[in-house]
């Protein structure tokens, strides 16, 4: 192989893909039966077909398995999803059928941005398929060799020599005629990684997911020539984002159904969820490109046992803090707020993730119920949160709008602390984010407000050198930006304290659909595609 084959690749471009399909071949060709088979002697489960069953011996198997595997990739379409792609695939879900009939090619290998799922810290990058003995289909996915060998301590550019940019992640044999639960079925176990695909499959169908060829490298045809094999352009692929008014958009995540079928009170939601959805897509996207690995380590952090914060709180912001500074020391982030702002967010997106990916949507009634309650401090919330964030969601004309809330722990100051993190500008993404803690002191928000404020504007009179107290009290420009806080904090914080309360009830959309739901608030603390929620509303109206 030519050695700039070999160097590591940016899956977040499309001339990534006619790069990775050679090494692959070559590993399929060269060093898979061996690798394979030492995997077998290991412990390493395969999937099996009967015919490879009947090969005679472990080695015979592992041969067996890697010329199949090549002869599917030989005549391989080749499709790359640029980041909105991704974000529709993992959002868009595909209706039951044979699935010969989904498939957007015979055969294919279909690269993803970004990783569209994480287990053990190893991402999901990539996935093929082509047909099975038996006529049904063959599905292989896989991860990022590099990727995967940095986490288990191995030497990466090693391992690219050997077995190329991709690394063996599962299989499945799917038999004619037949559709595959973990399509669809989210309590399925294999439904992080088969809905991704699915979903792009279908995006495709629906033309939400459309690709336009891109020619490949000389260096890369000539290359594929030498070994006898012709190397097709690259559909490169991206999303069209409906407008909320379009009836005909992609289907939405967990069942909802193609809008054009749905009641005409309920096609709404269908908008709301893919509104929604490419927000929070985005905004995962960019931090991932500024922190790689980020949400992996902040998870192995809050998983440890017997930690030294409580329950309620899945991370503390200093702990956030901490992991910055040992893994990503950047002078460009120096700055106090700039900092405080950036650990909030990375907090509540990965706080969020942890609790099931929950988006609420409130029931217009619900702004009456509590206003009252708009500077009453409920000082136990972050004990009675149902979930460590969720992300509550309005639609607009122009899309959606809505914030993430966290309950946090200040361990210096042992302190119980909200915080927001708002997602309310048009132009989305992580640098219009604006963040805003409550400190939960006092007997009101107002004082809250205050004393938090207070405590920022200490922090920063400090870092800059400057001596003195804030001036604050009756009169002060001080106090009248509490004022103006208090009146976009006071609703959100009686909200929140609502839907902690056992009057709330959710109710999955799926229901509103007629649909069958196995989902129940809240949300199983696992990692899972985006789920929209309403508020009940005969709880609103009882």
């Amino acid at each position: 192989m030519d050695a700039d084959s070999l160097r590591p690749v940016d899956f977040s471009d499309p001339a990534c893909v006619p790069v990775v399909w050679l090494t692959h071949l070559h590993f399929l060709r060269e060093n898979a039966s061996l690798r394979w088979a030492e995997m077998m002697h290991a412990g390493w489960s395969f999937t099996l077909s009967p015919q490879a069953r009947r090969q005679p011996g472990i080695q015979a198997r592992a041969t067996y398995l890697a010329e199949a595997e090549l002869r599917r990739l030989e005549r391989a379409r080749l499709y790359h999803l640029d980041p909105v792609a991704t974000a529709t695939s993992k959002t868009t879900v595909s209706r039951m059928q044979d699935v010969r009939e989904l498939v957007p090619s015979t055969s294919g290998l279909l690269v993803w941005s970004q990783p569209v799922h994480h287990d053990d810290g190893v991402g999901i990058i990539a996935a093929s398929w082509g047909p099975a003995d038996d006529g049904g289909l063959w599905i292989s996915w896989w991860s990022d060799a590099a990727a995967a060998a940095r986490h288990v301590g191995w030497d990466a550019d090693t391992v690219v020599q050997t077995d190329g940019h991709l690394a063996l992640h599962q299989e499945t044999h799917i038999l004619p005629m037949s559709w595959p639960p973990a399509a669809d079925e989210p309590t399925d176990p294999g439904y992080p990684i088969f809905s991704p695909l699915f979903g792009a499959w279908q995006a495709m169908a629906n033309e939400t997911i459309i690709a336009t060829e891109q020619p490949v490298r000389a260096a890369i045809r000539k290359q594929a020539r030498a070994i006898g094999v012709q190397v097709a352009p690259v559909l490169a692929c991206t999303a069209i984002q409906a407008p909320l008014a379009d009836t005909g958009a992609s289907i939405p995540e967990d069942g909802l159904p193609d809008a054009r079928i749905v009641a005409e009170p309920y096609q709404w939601i269908e908008g709301l969820y893919e509104a929604t959805a490419w927000r929070i897509a985005k905004i995962e996207y960019e931090l991932r490109e500024r922190f790689p690995g980020i949400f992996e380590l902040l998870n192995h952090e809050a998983a440890r046992e017997n930690p030294d914060w409580p329950r309620w709180c899945w991370l503390p912001l200093q702990r956030v803090a901490d992991i910055l500074e040992e893994n990503y020391p950047d002078p460009s982030s120096a700055g106090f707020v700039h900092r405080t702002r950036h650990l909030a967010i990375l907090a509540a997106v990965a706080a969020w993730k942890a609790s099931g990916c929950p988006v609420v949507h409130p029931h217009t009634d619900l702004q009456d119920r509590t206003r009252p309650g708009i500077d009453v401090l409920p000082a136990d919330l972050p004990a009675r949160l149902p979930v460590h964030c969720l992300y509550v969601t309005f639609p607009t004309l122009a899309g959606s709008l809505g914030w993430f809330v966290f309950a946090e722990w200040n361990p210096n100051e042992q302190r119980s602390e909200l915080t927001f993190v708002f997602d309310t500008h048009t132009e989305d993404g992580v640098d219009n984010l604006t963040v805003q803690p409550l400190h939960l002191v006092g007997q009101s928000v107002r004082e809250a407000l205050s004393a938090t404020q207070s405590a920022m504007l200490m922090r920063l009179m400090t870092l800059s050198g400057q001596d003195g107290l804030p001036v604050t009290g009756p009169g002060t420009e001080f106090d009248a930006q509490i004022d103006q806080l208090l009146a976009k904090i006071g609703p959100q914080v009686a909200l929140v304290d609502f839907l902690s309360s056992p009057d709330a009830e959710f109710l999955d959309t799926r229901v509103l659909l007629g649909l069958p739901s196995t989902l129940t608030w809240p949300p199983p603390p696992v990692e899972r595609p985006i789920q929209l929620w309403l508020l009940d509303q005969t709880a609103v109206n009882g």
